[in-house]
């Protein structure tokens, strides 16, 4: 005499717009007005060693978006991006990313803090 799986189901869906958008950065947020995401490919995906060097910036870049994106709706102060230094290509795609956005600011990220490969991505408050 299991309780019926619909009442468990029905608890799990009613899920608003707001909350699906905003998931992809709780898992990475270090405090409320913070996040550090680390874009090295092993830590995105399991698959990675199969994958071809333009597939893998495409991975990076994609979540990189989604991270971005999430980040201004839950209105982070700032958000930290691990890249890594490699030949540069992945901080260039990123940069030319965030020339177009209007409300940040970004600069590389403390080498203090995460040696060098990160970029910090400040959202100016208008």
């Amino acid at each position: 005499s299991h309780p019926p799986l619909i009442s468990k189901k029905s608890a799990i869906v009613p899920e608003t717009e707001e909350k699906k958008t905003t998931t992809v950065i709780e898992r990475y947020m270090v405090d409320k007005t913070m996040a550090e995401v680390d874009l090295h490919i092993e830590k995105l995906r399991s698959d990675y060693k199969t994958m071809r060097k333009d597939e893998i910036m495409l991975v990076q870049l994609a979540f990189f978006r989604q991270c971005i994106d999430a980040a201004i709706a839950k209105k982070l102060n700032r958000i930290v991006f691990i890249h890594g230094v490699g030949a540069g290509l992945l901080k260039k795609e990123l940069t030319d990313i965030l020339k177009s956005f209007p409300d940040l600011e970004y600069e590389d990220a403390s080498i203090m803090k995460y040696g060098i490969g990160a970029t910090e991505v400040r959202f100016v408050k208008p």
